[in-house]
């Protein structure tokens, strides 16, 4: 029922993660430029602000627009905002 046998050996309750974080450079480690975004299940948000419906546009070729890509870019940008002042000096670029 969503929870993991192993866990429930242990006796232990887990929260799954509900989205991903990603930073990288399609030219190699330490070398600009970089890229970062947060996504869930459906929506991939870019540190630039781009916002994708990735189910619906896994070639990411127009930005999602509209009440329910602003409900997600709300909820993502939340947590992208929060990972990226977390994180130590210099360990994300972008």
């Amino acid at each position: 029922m969503g929870v993991a046998s192993c866990l429930s050996l242990k006796k232990t309750q887990r929260t799954l993660a509900t989205a991903i974080f990603m930073s990288y450079s399609k030219n190699g480690l330490k070398k600009a430029p970089y890229r970062c975004f947060v996504r869930d299940q459906r929506w991939k948000l870019y540190s630039d602000g781009a916002l994708y419906d990735v189910p619906n546009d896994w070639l990411e070729e127009s930005p999602a627009t509209g009440p329910e890509a602003e409900k997600a870019r709300q909820r993502l940008q939340a947590r992208l905002d929060r990972i990226l002042s977390d994180a130590p000096q210099g360990q994300i670029q972008f």
